[in-house]
């Protein structure tokens, strides 16, 4: 499936899971088989060490977390200018209320709820943001 999308292609680009429960092996290993290179941190403190010594392309994103949850991770991605860019899919497991959709819209792609969403539907997202980011990063280079 990933082949047919042309996923992982482009071996610099990483994608960075941020998770704390077994969902993060499983989405690093199933990235990691599709030749893409992935950054796993276990809780959003975790994901912003990372964040100073590579920028990802896509962050996958859980929001329930120890330390520093996801709310606080976008809320650092926001107030940086270099990280503000970066795409970030939701997977959560939490039932969000109208309140925290509403925070999280203007800042995600998409929010998936782990029990319902689509690998299919997931695998097109990160598709399409990968090759986004990896367009714009030839048009810096190539104007």
């Amino acid at each position: 499936m990933l082949k047919r999308h042309h996923i992982g292609e482009h071996a610099a680009d990483v994608v960075m899971v941020v998770d704390d429960d077994e969902q993060r092996e499983v989405l690093t290993m199933f990235l990691e088989d599709k030749a893409l290179q992935v950054l796993s941190a276990e809780n959003g403190q975790v994901a912003l060490t990372h964040l100073e010594h590579k920028k990802p392309v896509l962050i996958l994103l859980d929001l329930n977390m120890p330390v520093r949850d996801g709310f606080e991770l976008l809320e650092h991605l926001q107030n940086n200018e270099q990280w503000r860019s970066i795409p970030v899919i939701v997977l959560t497991s939490r039932n969000l209320s109208a309140e925290e959709q509403a925070r999280l819209n203007p800042h995600v792609e998409t929010i998936f709820q782990k029990e319902e969403f689509q690998q299919e539907e997931l695998i097109w997202r990160i598709h399409q943001l990968v090759n986004n980011a990896t367009t714009h990063k030839l048009n810096e280079i190539i104007p």
